[in-house]
């Protein structure tokens, strides 16, 4: 993707990013484990994650939707914050510091995933 991408003009990337926005997300039926579900709904409640990702898969914003997100990619991408490998927030928009437990991490991906 790097040498694809290199020689990619600002307004390339915007065009293609714009291309990419307009489309509707895949509906996709992840299985899921129920009750991790459930719980994982709690919190993210409980952290706000709706406010700012909002809770429909096809919400245009510039904020990553969650919703509908495959199981493994959000485990994926939690992980990598609750580490420190990735910033939650995007340039100057700080969000949250978020301090998730391996539970919390699955809980929230099968949220995620179960999100139609």
């Amino acid at each position: 993707m790097q040498a694809s991408a290199a020689n990619l003009s600002d307004r390339d990337m915007r065009d293609i990013s714009s291309y990419f926005a307009a489309k509707t997300a895949p509906s996709v039926a992840y299985q899921v484990d129920s009750a991790k579900a459930t719980v994982g709904q709690k919190k993210a409640k409980e952290l706000g994650c709706g406010s700012c990702h909002l809770n429909d898969r096809n919400a245009k914003t510039e904020v990553p939707r969650l919703a509908g997100q495959a199981l493994g990619y959000s485990m994926a991408q939690l992980e990598a914050f609750a580490a420190g490998k990735r910033t939650h927030g995007i340039g100057s928009k700080g969000a949250p510091a978020m301090y998730l437990n391996s539970a919390d991490i699955e809980d929230l991906a099968n949220h995620f995933a179960r999100v139609p």
